[in-house]
């Protein structure tokens, strides 16, 4: 027979559970939703490659990062809805795998490598050392950079909206609507007008670079299935190591 302080035991005991499990989820929801860092970039006027006349998509990964395949199954979404947009053309996609520079030979092969190998839409890039994502200024994984046509940065952030999760985010939606508004502005002879103060002018526009919040797991952490350390205060021009496509060079 359960006594009364029995009763009283077991209902503390109920509670207390219950206020781990609400603890535990309110701080994995917070981790979810809190995105990484984004450094300071260059102006978004600057031209870092030159014109290209296609928009480029770049994205930066972390291998072994669980929050990595939700960032490129985001991006094969996006890459999908550009497709059924007649007016935007081509689009140029190109994952960066990166590998810290004292990570040995092999560190970045698994599941997300082999499945990026495979997948036709997108150009494969080993960034040995970090150096591409020390040039664009990287620091998360998922973190994408999309340049339009001139070759001149017009978005940096990330795709998701939030760790390991997959749906519509607010990066998305501002470079698909960015590119959509920026192809529409092409006359059918070649020619670019842009819509100010209500009116329409000829020229370029003030080029604006767009941002959303990128989550993911630090680029510059091995993480536990690899080893070697990371990129986090080393000087740009030490890092060693070439970005070497593994099809093709990317630009």
């Amino acid at each position: 027979m359960v006594t009364t302080a029995g009763r009283i035991g077991w209902c503390a005991v109920t509670l207390l559970w219950v206020g781990l499990a609400a603890y535990g989820f309110g701080l994995w929801s917070a981790y979810e939703q809190r995105p990484g860092e984004i450094p300071d970039a260059a102006d978004g006027t600057a031209s870092f490659s030159g014109p290209t006349g296609v928009w480029r998509v770049l994205m930066f990964v972390h291998p072994h990062c669980p929050c990595s395949q939700a960032s490129v199954l985001e991006l094969r979404r996006l890459l999908h809805q550009l497709a059924g947009t007649a007016a935007v053309g081509s689009v140029q996609a190109v994952v960066f795998v990166v590998r810290p520079p004292d990570a040995p030979a092999g560190w970045e092969q698994g599941e997300l490598l082999h499945d990026l190998s495979t997948d036709p839409e997108v150009s494969v890039a080993l960034d040995s050392g970090g150096q591409e994502a020390k040039r664009w200024k990287a620091a998360t994984s998922g973190h994408v950079i999309v340049l339009d046509p001139q070759g001149r940065l017009r978005f940096r952030g990330g795709i998701t909206p939030g760790r390991g999760q997959q749906g519509s985010s607010l990066g998305s939606q501002r470079i698909m609507q960015m590119i959509q508004e920026a192809s529409r502005s092409v006359g059918v002879d070649g020619s670019r007008a842009f819509e100010r103060d209500g009116k329409k002018t000829s020229g370029e526009p003030m080029q604006v670079v767009v941002t959303a919040p990128v989550y993911g797991c630090p680029l510059w952490t091995p993480g536990s299935e690899g080893s070697g350390r990371g990129l986090a205060g080393d000087d740009p021009e030490e890092a060693r190591g070439q970005a070497s496509d593994r099809r093709h060079e990317p630009f």
